[in-house]
């Protein structure tokens, strides 16, 4: 019996642990754009209120501006568009969300 409560306490805290360590790897969009500003001499153009309370995973110095945004529409709601190689735009995304109500 007390074997059982020890396994459950270990898989609780460990649970709590992996838990703690994901969520130290997101960042604010807002300084994530800076940073991708800074290191690959673009602009963005977006509303702030759409950028408020969204956190991503930092980005590394091995991966490209491409494959960033790529990584960024995959993972928001929102639709970053390079206009050209300096500018990109950033839009709520016009996925359909469908809602049941029962």
């Amino acid at each position: 019996m007390n074997l059982t409560k020890i396994y459950f306490v270990l898989i609780l805290f460990s649970g709590f642990f992996s838990f703690g360590f994901q969520s130290q790897d997101k960042k604010p969009l807002i300084d994530v754009i800076a940073e991708i500003e800074t290191k690959f001499d673009v602009k963005f153009s977006y509303s702030v209120t759409d950028m408020d309370q969204v956190f991503v995973e930092a980005f590394k110095d091995s991966e490209s501006l491409q494959f960033i945004i790529d990584k960024l529409n995959a993972s928001t709601n929102l639709n970053f568009k390079l206009l050209n190689e300096r500018y990109i735009t950033i839009l709520p995304s016009k996925k359909l969300f469908r809602c049941a109500v029962f």
